[in-house]
């Protein structure tokens, strides 16, 4: 997936809810859906837990 500044992502998650960070096919952390600087347009990730590295 390419990005670029302004890019809109569908989410399919609420405020507040779990969600899974993936980086090529890989899930590396968990966080929660948040708003940023009280700006009901503008939407960040709130790290909770980073995950291994390690290959099993």
């Amino acid at each position: 997936m390419n990005l670029n500044e302004g890019a809109t992502i569908a989410l399919d998650k609420k405020i507040g809810e779990p969600v899974e960070i993936m980086v090529n096919g890989r899930r590396i952390a968990r966080g929660e859906i948040t708003v940023l600087d009280n700006d009901d347009t503008r939407f960040g990730v709130k790290l909770i837990e980073v995950l291994s590295t390690k290959k099993a």
